[in-house]
């Protein structure tokens, strides 16, 4: 692989998702938006250059209305510089007023014929929500599902274009990468593109029988929310696919997790607000860095993907291998220790378990604690580690402690407690209390 040139960034373009651009929703969506543009501005700058191209992956308006788009569109306007692009593909949330041709041209009406002078697709195409353009030499390809219902389909009709592009791209700028946007995930790629199974309304099942064609295609993908800080998020197998986060909210898989506040969103969901910086330099190489602009941090280390190859030496790096018991070594609970609390409260005793984390050559991802009562097991429960609240995994926290029931006369407790990582391997149990 040959180095990246950091010293020598020839582009440069942020990849943002989910904004909700909307004003019921809990949080402000404007500040949360100009809050990234700033923070992702601020690191480029702080490397010697200015991003030159805001890219979102769809969801960037609620419910698809006209209010929405002009409050999109005044953020925007009021927070970048006039020579920096942008460029968009549209979701689901875009379609919720039933009306999609309405918020495609709503958003154009408010950003300005100025943003599409970059714009290679028809009219025609235009309204069906596609994009094309060649920036920085390479060409970005915002492409729409026909149908968002699960499962998300696409025609035979769309594939077909989209393969006739792809095809032509390839053979006018071979050794290229190409850079879709796709507001869905292709089924079994990168993290979350499975949830629900196959052909949910989270994932596309369709759009991978054309992309394994095209070896430098990086299609960056939304609408899940799941937090940039997991490996998973890249995945390489014919092409490229990367999820882009979520400047919002964040979420997560329906893990059977407890403690949250809904089946894939976590309580504190609101306090992060995650996105990508990517970087080409002189050879073609691309590097992914991962920002969350909430925090003001960087998350971990960038990704660096060398230039595209014809034998795909390039798509081995990041592939499901990472999480092989070859590559990827399970957690560990070894010399860690827990034990059970007792806390009066207004008349009851309140049971609380405190365990040791456990370590991991990365991250551990979440607990399976199975629950005992004087010796039977009752259940298995499962739970979140910290590993998205912080930059670094060395920063997570060193315990963990948790209520899980009032103290019943005559009843014993105890746990086994597991840790499991990113990739579902697992440590060895410690014991805690009678099982």
């Amino acid at each position: 692989m040959t180095k990246f040139d950091e010293k020598n960034i020839k582009y440069s373009f942020a990849v943002m998702t989910d904004v909700h651009m909307c004003d019921s929703m809990g949080f402000d969506s404007r500040f949360k938006l100009k809050n990234a543009l700033d923070y992702t501005n601020k690191i480029s700058e702080r490397d010697g250059r200015k991003v030159d191209a805001f890219c979102f992956v769809g969801d960037t308006l609620d419910r698809g209305l006209d209010y929405q788009a002009k409050m999109f569109a005044d953020v925007m306007l009021n927070n970048i510089d006039n020579d920096q692009k942008i460029f968009y593909c549209m979701g689901n949330h875009e379609r919720l007023n039933h009306d999609e041709k309405a918020a495609i041209l709503s958003i154009r009406k408010y950003l300005g014929e100025k943003y599409y002078e970059i714009d290679e697709e028809s009219e025609e195409e235009f309204i069906k929500g596609f994009r094309t353009a060649h920036l920085g030499g390479h060409l970005f390809f915002a492409i729409q599902s026909d149908d968002y219902d699960a499962p998300v389909k696409f025609n035979d009709d769309t594939l077909s274009y989209i393969d006739q592009k792809l095809s032509e791209e390839c053979k006018n700028n071979p050794g290229k990468y190409i850079f879709m946007f796709n507001h869905s995930m292709c089924y079994g790629t990168c993290y979350g593109s499975d949830l629900d199974g196959p052909d949910s309304l989270w994932n596309n099942t369709q759009l991978e029988k054309v992309l394994k064609k095209y070896p430098n295609v990086v299609i960056f993908g939304g609408h899940l929310h799941f937090p940039l800080n997991d490996e998973r998020t890249i995945m390489q197998t014919d092409f490229t696919s990367v999820g882009a986060g979520c400047v919002t909210y964040m979420a997560c898989e329906n893990g059977g997790y407890e403690f949250m506040s809904g089946r894939t969103t976590m309580r504190d969901m609101l306090l992060f607000s995650q996105n990508l910086l990517c970087e080409l330099d002189e050879h073609g190489n691309l590097r992914i860095r991962r920002l969350d602009a909430f925090n003001k941090w960087e998350i971990k280390e960038p990704w660096d993907l060398s230039a595209p190859k014809s034998g795909k030496e390039h798509l081995k790096k990041y592939s499901i291998d990472r999480g092989s018991d070859k590559n990827n070594k399970a957690p560990s609970m070894e010399g860690c220790k827990g034990y059970i609390n007792e806390e009066g409260d207004y008349g009851k005793i309140i049971m609380r378990l405190t365990f040791d984390a456990g370590k991991d050559d990365d991250f551990v991802h979440h607990y399976e604690i199975d629950s005992y009562e004087n010796g039977v097991f009752v259940k298995q429960r499962k739970v979140l580690s910290d590993y998205y609240k912080h930059k670094n995994p060395s920063e997570m926290v060193d315990s963990f402690t948790f209520r899980f029931a009032d103290k019943e006369e005559g009843k014993r407790y105890g746990f086994r407690i597991r840790a499991v990582d990113s990739w579902d391997r697992k440590s060895e149990d410690i014991i805690v209390g009678e099982v």
